[in-house]
């Protein structure tokens, strides 16, 4: 299965399609993302996938959120948001505003941040974002 398409160009759209083949049953499928609605916005769901994945789960009880508001509001509450410029980390969330989230991936020396994103051009794809498109941050 391809996890990350790089051989076009990215869309805006972010989070407003269904999962693209391959992730709907990684996200919506039994016991998966709880509270996962196909067809539903889906780049919370990819991060929550993703943070499970890999031994750091979101929500109070690692239960995985559904909206980027959801996973701000835990943050705080965690004590895990960080505020824009600050130098993220490999592994933290970046956020968008309420409308999208992804993960970074690195940070290069001029500050530009490789970040993989899910629904992002209704695909999952590994994205260069400069530093000032962020509004925070999620350490995990």
């Amino acid at each position: 299965m391809q996890r990350s398409r790089t051989d076009r160009e990215p869309s805006k759209d972010f989070c407003s399609h269904q999962p693209a083949s391959g992730y709907t049953s990684l996200i919506f499928g039994p016991g998966r993302i709880q509270g996962a609605v196909a067809g539903e916005p889906w780049c919370a769901y990819f991060v929550s996938w993703a943070a499970a994945q890999a031994g750091a789960p979101l929500g109070e009880n690692g239960e995985g959120l559904g909206s980027v508001a959801q996973i701000t509001d835990w943050a705080r509450r965690a004590g895990k948001l960080l505020p824009a410029g600050t130098t993220p980390r490999p592994g933290d969330l970046i956020l968008f505003g309420t409308h999208h989230v992804g993960i970074v991936e690195s940070v290069a020396a001029d500050g530009t941040i490789t970040t993989v994103e899910g629904n992002t051009g209704d695909a999952v794809r590994r994205r260069q974002r400069a530093p000032s498109e962020a509004t925070g941050f999620v350490r995990l």
